[in-house]
């Protein structure tokens, strides 16, 4: 499934909500996914290519931090790094959408490219992915662009007179030791050449490739664990009444607030079920339980057993 179906149709309507509503965590606003590449399962489109976005408190933080190091034209890699199911990847796509929509100035005038690529894994099928990869990319920040791209060759012409905000989400895919990761990694390194100014992977705490990851790679990180806060938890009950408010105590403890468990909660409810039927068809749930466990371990790992 392609992204972006609603970017150019609706981006006056979307740069409004951007504007007054994103930052906000009591809002829930649809978005354009801000990629023209495959859309990852983990994003749930409408028919116009929007996903659903609550307001996290995080977000502003994150995106002033990158503007900033944008601004005074400072090279830098930053891990942005989450607990699965924080909704990590849900604040890098919107984070690609504020800067698509509201470009950015160094103090020399320039603008970034924005280069998304959310599935990084999808850069080791090949130097053809690659090159499609980034083909995207450039038309979605070039649109009146009308050259040819075939060829990593092609690519490093129209990139050399560019400077790249790169967003890589689902880094751990690509970054063991193996050959074929380096060499991968290498090929798309040698589209950009030192165009990269901001270098920003997304990756998951929950993950090997994570815990073996040398520390000294990047420049800053920034690290998010388990799930909504108390204010946001509170706005996702407000938009899920009934069952969820009457139970609210005991949903929090069942899902930490972990976003992807809540949804799992909402999937499966069904109007008249009971609390009861609820719970275990969650823990029927292949999806939902994939993680459960790792996921809960982390989320009350340095709180009192007695109070769990």
């Amino acid at each position: 499934m392609e992204g972006c179906s609603g970017y150019d149709r609706e981006s006056e309507s979307t740069e409004a909500a951007t504007l007054g509503q994103i930052s906000d965590i009591e809002s829930i606003v649809e978005l354009p996914f801000p990629s023209l590449l495959a859309v990852p399962r983990s994003f749930q489109l409408n028919e116009d290519g929007f996903f659903k976005y609550q307001g996290r408190s995080d977000l502003k933080s994150l995106h002033d931090k990158i503007v900033n190091f944008w601004k005074n034209d400072h090279c830098v890699k930053v891990d942005i790094v989450g607990t699965i199911g924080y909704g990590k990847s849900h604040m890098l796509a919107v984070l690609v959408l504020l800067l698509l929509l509201k470009p950015i100035y160094t103090k020399y005038g320039s603008t970034p490219f924005v280069c998304y690529i959310p599935d990084f894994q999808r850069i080791l099928f090949g130097e053809a992915a690659v090159v499609a990869i980034l083909r995207r990319n450039i038309q979605l920040n070039m649109s009146d662009f009308s050259g040819q791209i075939h060829t990593i060759e092609d690519i490093r012409a129209v990139m050399r007179y560019h400077k790249v905000i790169l967003v890589a989400d689902q880094w751990n895919s690509i970054d063991g030791p193996n050959t074929e990761c380096i060499k991968t990694w290498e090929r798309l390194r040698s589209c950009f050449g030192t165009s990269v100014c901001v270098e920003i992977h997304g990756m998951s705490t929950n993950s090997n490739p994570h815990a073996v990851l040398p520390k000294h790679i990047s420049q800053d990180r920034i690290i998010y664990n388990g799930g909504f806060n108390d204010d946001e938890f509170r706005v996702w009950l407000q938009h899920h009444r009934g069952i969820f408010t009457e139970h609210k105590d005991e949903l929090a403890l069942l899902t930490g607030k972990v976003p992807l468990l809540l949804s799992a909660f909402r999937r499966v409810y069904k109007e008249g079920d009971s609390w009861e039927s609820v719970v275990q068809r969650v823990q029927q749930d292949a999806i939902s339980v994939k993680n459960w466990l790792k996921l809960l371990m982390i989320f009350y790992a340095n709180i009192d057993a007695n109070q769990v």
